[in-house]
């Protein structure tokens, strides 16, 4: 049964509701249906064929800056080393590089507020990217520790299971 508003919860006005086209990119996810094959790596990182990292199947629903395609949203666990904990990857591709450097330069660096099920993540600013040097495939991707987000990894080594993710990148509040 949907949530329906009660008089005290009008009164305290301690809730909002989440529209759609207040998120600047909108994907579906199912983890464990690979998409994108590594062969080995991640940008210049190594994967021990002991780590776990869990790259699902993206379908891209919108953008209001210009990705034509989600090609990841994953879990890396220890992919950056053995200090490297947990961390959310997100890949975007683009039509012209343009698109993918303004992306990089002006969207991508920023705050991560990451919502999954009517949970919102509060994810602090990019560990780093990675790109493509194959000029036919525009992508850039980035990645933030979520070591304190034990809820988000759950979600995303749930496989099988599809979810709708919803991403704003913000300057710090």
């Amino acid at each position: 049964m949907p949530w329906v508003s009660s008089q005290a919860d009008v009164v305290a006005m301690d809730w909002h509701i989440h529209t759609e086209s207040q998120w600047m990119l909108i994907a579906d996810m199912t983890p464990g249906e690979e998409d994108v094959k590594y062969n080995g790596t991640v940008s210049s990182y190594y994967i021990d064929p002991d780590e776990e990292v869990y790259v699902g199947k993206c379908d891209f629903i919108e953008s209001t800056f210009k990705v034509i395609k989600v090609r990841m949203i994953a879990n890396s666990d220890g992919v950056y080393g053995p200090s490297g904990g947990n961390n959310f990857l997100i890949s975007c591709e683009f039509a012209n590089r343009e698109d993918e450097r303004n992306a990089n330069d002006n969207v991508f660096k920023k705050r991560l507020t990451v919502m999954v099920d009517g949970v919102e993540f509060l994810l602090d600013k990019s560990r780093g990217g990675y790109s493509n040097a194959d000029p036919s495939v525009l992508w850039n991707g980035r990645r933030y520790r979520i070591d304190n987000q034990p809820a988000l990894i759950e979600i995303l080594k749930d496989m099988g299971v599809k979810r709708r993710f919803y991403f704003n990148w913000k300057d710090e509040v």
